[in-house]
């Protein structure tokens, strides 16, 4: 989960957590390949691997 630290931390209180969001898509619109900066290279990466890693957790 993308806020598990700071749901441990204290910050962020579960408010309804029995519920969960349906499983979606989510599209990310840049240049492909080596053509992008680093930067969106690197974001992209990152967004990808957090959303792999939440979803292998859920299962």
């Amino acid at each position: 989960m993308v806020a598990a630290a700071s749901l441990a931390g204290g910050p962020l209180v579960p408010v309804l957590p029995g519920w969960a969001v349906a499983a979606g898509k989510l599209y990310a619109i840049s240049l492909s390949g080596l053509e992008a900066p680093a930067r969106v290279r690197l974001f992209r990466e990152f967004i990808r691997s957090e959303l792999m890693n939440t979803a292998d957790s859920r299962a």
